[in-house]
């Protein structure tokens, strides 16, 4: 059904882009995210392979309506859909797509944030084919994250008939590139213009040209994008895709350029929770231009273009607020969304370090370069990236291509969302932060501030990339534009994306099954193949007088579409009723007790009805009567069966 999916979705793209005058590399991301809705919807509906049977659907309607047209009719619908998608722009778009999709479906997860979330949910997305049920989050601890990027990586991930982890990375690459491409549409917009010899030659290489800016770009950032799939970079491509397309208003039929923006900004708060912050932002950036600009707005759209405004904003409401209700009824809230209110009811005080914190920030934000590598070029700090940012509209007006009201705009606009976001990353770093040792250097204190900064940083290059080469008709600014990139990104990062990842990556796979003890290995040989347990939540106990947390993370990761969550035994210390309270508390289904020392038995009887007798590295059934807690044998290991 995936290549049923496929074909129905360029037929579409086709038919919507060709209604519209849309370019291939205007619509493909606004196909790309109306998909990503609709297959948000479903999965609320636990039922996303429900998005075959709408495309098998789709396609007989437009089988029946291409027979039934003229000869003349089919014979154009024919060359149109060939010359929509066979041109200097469109092939190498999707070329590179493709190409970027191969090379990196090799990629296994070995960072702590992707084993911790980001790899574990998207293989329950895949096998419970929607979102788990209540207390069916497979990481329990991050369970209101939004599933944006996620559902992205379902999409390729849906090409194998088994689960392929290198292919859901292959989706989150290819995800971010197509909602990146609105960073071209002004220089390829032009590509009908160009005159003289070898017209096709010159179209597909700058079209190459700027398909390799925009897969660099998060080379500037941050290097955390060539192993990780965090929804940072997703969300400020999203953000800065919004805020292009607020501007980008030529062309565009009204439904269209307001559905695009809306589209942009409801993808952007479906990728991570801080996303409505950065809504909020082009929000506001979209009000103000709106009413600075409102002869324009309404010589293009009417005088009643504020409901367009409206609308789409509204639109993105939902999203949140769907997204919300479900987190509740479904008890998917995150330990860091917990502290946070947590901090705000309780009351907050700074912690002893936090003049050290500061003084740390403030390095690593004037003198550190924003990715780890040392390149060849330019390695540009945080303070250098903003002060470009904040040159590029002062010299678009001493160049006479931006008038000055528009440059204190952008100006202002940049200065305030500079302020709170960089702030809002200092807050974090002294609250919820505060326990984390790593952040205590200068250096990678300057890779936190870059990573959660890049809604920011993103944002902003990809929308002056676009104002600059849209001011500016002369291919030598788009060329400028090119040379920043090229100057300031980490290639290191880009080849260890697309190929030096394939040296390790059996190394990294060793390693990760190291992390998984002997007692967690016969757990994921019990409950990793039994289907039943699939979206019901284990409680696993283990050796209370052993730390294991890190290793319950490979653990999680191995055994999704499973959810556990942990406690803890012990014969000497804990009784009955501490075991019952730990169930109680944990919302589980079922129960595994590790195999340790002592006298686990007489703890564990009186739970067992019905002349069952404990054994251990069991999964039991919890049943509750009333007060009283039943246990009863599920699934075991062969020598305890």
């Amino acid at each position: 059904m995936w290549y049923v999916t496929l074909l129905c979705f360029l037929i579409t793209v086709y038919i919507v882009g060709y209604a519209l005058k849309e370019s291939f590399e205007t619509m493909l991301p606004v196909g790309v995210g109306s998909m990503v809705l609709i297959l948000y919807f479903l999965a609320l509906c636990k039922n996303m392979t429900a998005i075959g049977t709408i495309a098998a659907v789709l396609l007989a309607i437009y089988a029946i309506a291409f027979l039934l047209m003229a000869r003349k009719g089919r014979i154009a619908f024919i060359k149109g859909m060939k010359d929509y998608y066979i041109n200097p722009v469109s092939v190498p778009i999707i070329v590179g797509l493709v190409a970027v999709g191969v090379l990196t479906s090799g990629h296994i997860a070995k960072w702590w944030d992707d084993l911790n979330y980001w790899a574990t949910d998207i293989k329950a997305l895949y096998y419970l084919n929607g979102f788990a049920g209540k207390y069916g989050n497979v990481a329990p601890e991050f369970g209101d994250y939004p599933p944006a990027a996620q559902i992205m990586k379902w999409c390729m991930a849906k090409i194998s008939p088994s689960y392929d982890e290198g292919l859901a990375f292959a989706g989150y690459y290819v995800g971010y590139l197509i909602m990146a491409l609105p960073v071209m549409t002004s220089v390829s917009g032009r590509l009908d213009k160009l005159k003289g010899k070898c017209i096709i030659i010159r179209k597909t290489l700058i079209t190459v040209a700027m398909f390799t800016v925009i897969f660099l770009i998060p080379g500037i950032i941050n290097d955390v994008w060539r192993y990780g799939t965090c929804a940072d970079l997703l969300m400020g491509i999203c953000y800065g895709s919004a805020l292009i397309s607020i501007l980008d208003m030529k062309n565009h039929t009204k439904g269209f350029y307001f559905y695009r923006v809306g589209l942009f900004l409801s993808i952007a708060v479906l990728t991570k929770t801080v996303g409505v912050e950065w809504v909020a932002f082009a929000v506001v950036f979209w009000i103000v231009y709106s009413v600075a600009n409102k002869d324009k707005y309404r010589e293009r759209f009417g005088a009643k273009y504020h409901w367009g405004v409206i609308a789409a904003v509204a639109g993105t409401a939902v999203c949140e607020i769907s997204w919300w209700v479900n987190c509740l009824l479904n008890r998917r809230i995150a330990k860091l969304t917990g502290s946070g209110v947590r901090m705000v009811t309780d009351g907050y005080s700074l912690p002893d370090n936090t003049i050290a914190k500061a003084k740390l920030f403030i390095e690593g934000f004037i003198f550190y370069p924003m990715h780890t590598d040392k390149t060849v070029m330019l390695d540009i700090s945080q303070l250098t990236m903003l002060v470009i940012i904040l040159a590029v509209p002062i010299i678009l007006v001493m160049a006479k291509k931006m008038r000055c009201k528009e440059a204190v705009l952008f100006e202002s606009f940049a200065i305030i969302t500079a302020l709170i976001s960089y702030g809002a990353i200092f807050l974090a770093h002294i609250s919820i932060f505060a326990p984390e040792t790593q952040y205590e250097s200068a250096d990678v204190m300057a890779i936190s501030i870059s990573r959660y900064a890049a809604p920011f940083t993103v944002g902003m290059i990809m929308l002056l990339i676009y104002i600059v080469t849209d001011r500016c008709v002369s291919y030598k600014i788009a060329a400028v534009c090119m040379l920043f990139v090229l100057l300031t990104t980490d290639y290191m990062a880009a080849y260890d994306c697309l190929w030096g990842y394939k040296a390790t990556v059996e190394t990294d796979r060793a390693d990760r099954e190291s992390m998984i003890d002997d007692a967690g290995r016969k757990y994921v040989d019990v409950v990793a193949g039994d289907t039943d347990l699939w979206g019901h939540r284990v409680l696993f106990l283990r050796d209370d007088t052993q730390i294991h947390w890190v290793k319950d993370t490979y653990i999680n990761s191995e055994v999704a579409p499973v959810p556990t969550v942990y406690g803890g035994i012990n014969s000497e210390s804990m009784s009955s009723d501490d075991i019952a309270d730990t169930i109680r508390k944990s919302h589980a289904e079922y129960l595994y007790v590790q195999k340790v020392d002592g006298d686990v038995d007489a703890i564990m009887e009186p739970f067992m009805e019905n002349g069952n007798v404990y054994a251990p590295e069991c999964v039991y059934t919890i049943e509750y009567a009333g007060d009283e807690i039943i246990l009863s044998p599920h699934n075991c290991l062969k020598d305890n069966s």
